[in-house]
């Protein structure tokens, strides 16, 4: 009889601008079950449309990202589980932990956003990014433009890549140039 996996399933939470195509390249070197999870709006996570301005995202909140997350989970059949989040995926995998405890093993937390009790995601960010972004939100809050899409090199090295070789990120954020270590 084949020994049976101790090791909870590993759900893997994406960050803004993301989608589950970010865990990919990643997935086939895990030991045990894992699942990748897109998060609302799952239209636009990667693919063709994944810069398209999309009305919704104006007024999805965490506890809209928490609610697909634990559906996706119980689609999959799994009960007890490991949250891993990237970035802005921080927000979403404390909010699963905090509605679903006794579902939840352990939290792992990669380059993410984590405010301190009371304080806003806003005010997690380095402060050389604090102003662009509370314009964004005020921008999208009054219908505007997109304000996650057209991020220039430099902005997008410093969000997600920080000293990487990142051609697969720009190559899914749609940006035209490759992004390559500073350490060679």
């Amino acid at each position: 009889m084949p020994e049976q996996s101790t090791v909870a399933p590993i759900v893997f939470v994406h960050g803004g601008a993301h989608g589950a195509w970010c865990w990919k390249p990643l997935l086939p070197f895990l030991d045990g079950d894992a699942l990748a999870v897109d998060l609302p709006p799952k239209s636009v996570r990667g693919g063709s449309r994944r810069l398209d301005p999309v009305p919704e995202l104006r007024t999805l909140t965490v506890g809209d990202f928490a609610d697909s997350v634990l559906r996706d989970v119980d689609a999959a059949g799994i009960e007890r589980f490991m949250l891993v989040g990237h970035s802005m995926g921080g927000l979403t995998i404390s909010e699963v932990a905090g509605r679903a405890p006794d579902r939840v093993e352990h939290l792992v937390y990669v380059s993410c956003m984590v405010p301190p009790d009371g304080a806003s995601a806003i005010e997690a960010l380095p402060e050389d990014l604090r102003e662009m972004t509370r314009d964004a939100v005020e921008e999208a809050r009054r219908g505007g433009a997109n304000p996650i899409g057209g991020l220039d090199e430099e902005t997008t090295r410093s969000m997600f890549c920080n000293n990487i070789t990142a051609g697969f990120v720009t190559s899914h954020n749609g940006s035209t140039s490759r992004l390559t270590s500073q350490n060679t």
